[in-house]
């Protein structure tokens, strides 16, 4: 019984990990091994991401498919599994060696070329994992055409990127084989339309993650940003000479075309978008106002989460107004997005619903977040309950009830176990 109780305290403190941890994960080209020592391996268990050594032994020729990217990508390989204890067994991927070890590649499921930049020193492979043979290295700072695994479109028929398998396909000084991408290793997909940051943003070397320099905020970047692989948070960019990482949260992607707002009260223009998060209010600058009936042209906008958030340029004036998204907990009313700014909305389904986009005839409808100033001028809402919060806890409930009912489960089995011994 004390085991049961120890399970349902463990699966209750694995809730919170299980729903808030990272959703994706890279997905790898499963691949056989098996054990090569004569006297055979120990096996380890992972605890807490540690792997410790345990008594048991994984006899010679034991084989396993490896199929699990984030313990290969630490040096080791799942072999065993027993039901008895609910415990898996690992052994290093270095006590291994490939069933198949040449691997064939299949130009018909790689991409056409693409630039990318190495960033660190990368191995390059006979295949796409770390168990196969290393022919060479490639040098940080390497430019050189890369092809992705690509897979094929149901519906269009069209190659699709798999930019979750963390390997790419190089031909370098006659050597062919892959490169991982995963860790920041390789910059790729260069930005066109441009980004601007709405903050000071540190850049960082991609090696050591130290700062060497700062992207002012406001700069428009049209070229020299690439993007990482899919797990990153970074950009890779060049700016001032310097070349290195920029945390890709404090950007905002230039749209392919304006979109034209129409201001419905009057704004202020802020210098930043800098968020102190500790204390959730923002420190800001005011550089300036936009009248109300204004008809403000923007390619540099977003209406994500609690509020829009657009760039305005006009004369000296130069900097960010904020609107923000309000909120219905009625399902019979919309959802207000640009509060106080009337906008032509892409979605099909929302095109007749324009008088609810923050006009002056519903907006005494709507409950605001917050009071106006007596002089009609907008000031930023602090929106803690956003959607992005409605969304996690959404998430854990759903968690928590499969794990809960997965527990129960395991519960009824243990003692069901135990009355037979009994």
């Amino acid at each position: 019984m004390k085991k049961i109780i120890n399970l349902f305290l463990g699966v209750i403190l694995f809730i919170p990990l299980f729903v808030f941890a990272d959703m994706g994960s890279p997905i790898i080209y499963e691949y056989e091994v098996v054990v090569n020592k004569s006297s055979g391996v120990y096996a380890y268990i992972n605890d807490d991401n540690k792997y410790i050594k345990t008594d048991k032994v994984i006899p010679y020729g034991t084989k396993t498919e490896v199929s699990d990217f984030e313990s290969e990508e630490d040096g080791y390989v799942s072999i065993d599994y027993d039901e008895e204890t609910d415990t898996t067994y690992y052994v290093k991927l270095s006590d291994t060696e490939l069933v198949d070890k040449n691997y064939k590649v299949d130009m018909s499921k790689l991409s056409s070329k693409e630039k990318g930049i190495v960033l660190k020193d990368v191995v390059i492979r006979k295949g796409p994992a770390n168990a196969y043979e290393s022919v060479g290295t490639i040098k940080a700072g390497t430019t050189l055409d890369i092809k992705f695994f690509v897979s094929i479109d149901e519906d269009t028929g069209d190659k699709l990127y798999e930019t979750d398998i963390p390997f790419v396909y190089v031909e370098y000084n006659g050597k062919k084989g892959f490169i991982t991408t995963y860790n920041s290793t390789v910059a790729y997909f260069e930005f066109t339309d441009g980004i601007v940051s709405f903050k000071d943003v540190d850049i960082e070397d991609p090696v050591t993650n130290k700062k060497i320099g700062v992207l002012k905020a406001n700069e428009l970047l049209t070229k020299k940003v690439y993007q990482l692989d899919m797990w990153s948070s970074s950009y890779y960019v060049e700016y001032n000479g310097k070349k290195g990482l920029v945390n890709k949260f404090s950007f905002i992607t230039k749209s392919d075309k304006k979109q034209e707002f129409t201001t419905n009260k009057k704004f202020n223009v802020y210098n930043t978008l800098e968020v102190d998060m500790e204390t959730y209010e923002k420190k800001l600058k005011v550089v300036g106002t936009v009248d109300k009936n204004t008809v403000i042209k923007s390619d540099l906008w977003d209406d994500m989460y609690d509020e829009c958030r657009i760039y305005y340029e006009k004369g000296n004036v130069k900097g960010w107004i904020f609107a923000p998204n309000l909120e219905s907990d009625n399902e019979d009313e919309e959802n207000t997005p640009c509060y106080g700014l009337t906008y032509e909305i892409e979605d099909e389904e929302e095109e007749d619903n324009e008088d609810i986009i923050g006009s002056d005839d519903n907006k005494d409808d709507i409950e605001k977040p917050y009071e106006e100033k007596p002089n009609d001028v907008e000031e930023i809402p602090i929106q803690e309950n956003n959607k992005e919060n409605k969304m996690q806890i959404i998430y854990l409930c759903i968690g928590a009830s499969l794990i809960i009912s997965l527990t129960v489960v395991v519960i009824i089995v243990l003692i069901n176990r135990k009355r037979k011994k009994d």
